[in-house]
């Protein structure tokens, strides 16, 4: 494999049996899996898209028939514009009970605020907006859509942790979020 930009690929293995997508690959490519990125940096990365342009039409090109098993964002939710649109778009792209893996930095670890690129801090609990079995998904889910005017999609949240701990911050690592497309 040829190496641009002078980095080297670090591959992982996908979290989990089928068809996987990652977003916001870096030099992190998913063995098996379609790549994404925002610009075409490395031979491992399969689709160029700026995630801000919605709706993802390179992304819904490469869309396997019946959708992809799961999604993994990591080190990405938190520099989104639209997150409401960032998680309807995946939800297009995944097949029923598709899973979505999302990793961003934790509000209370001081890399969330301090990076200017961070849009947004998030708790364990903030992507239960999406979850109606939730208090803040039954009540506030049905009333806010995405800035394409879409209502949100469903999904179930099944899990949030933390992860990925920074040797810098050992006491306030990453958050780990685990949904799945109803």
């Amino acid at each position: 494999m040829t190496i641009q930009s002078g980095m080297v690929p670090v591959w992982r293995e996908p979290p989990g049996p089928g068809r996987w997508l990652q977003l916001g690959t870096g030099a992190r490519p998913l063995e098996g899996g379609v790549n994404h990125d925002r610009f075409a940096h490395g031979l491992w990365i399969d689709v160029a898209w700026d995630l801000d342009l919605m709706p993802w039409a390179a992304l819904r090109a490469v869309v396997p028939e019946g959708g992809f098993d799961g999604v993994v964002a990591y080190d990405l939710i938190e520099h989104i514009v639209d997150v409401l649109g960032f998680v309807n778009e995946c939800f297009d792209l995944l097949r029923p009970g598709g899973m979505l893996i999302l990793r961003g930095a934790a509000h209370d670890n001081p890399a969330s605020h301090t990076d200017p690129t961070h849009l947004h801090h998030f708790t364990e609990d903030s992507f239960d907006f999406f979850d109606r079995r939730t208090n803040i998904g039954a009540y506030y889910g049905r009333f806010y859509g995405d800035k394409l005017g879409r209502p949100l999609t469903e999904w179930q949240v099944i899990g949030a942790r933390r992860v990925n701990a920074d040797p810098r911050w050992p006491t306030t690592p990453d958050i780990l979020w685990t949904m799945v497309r109803l």
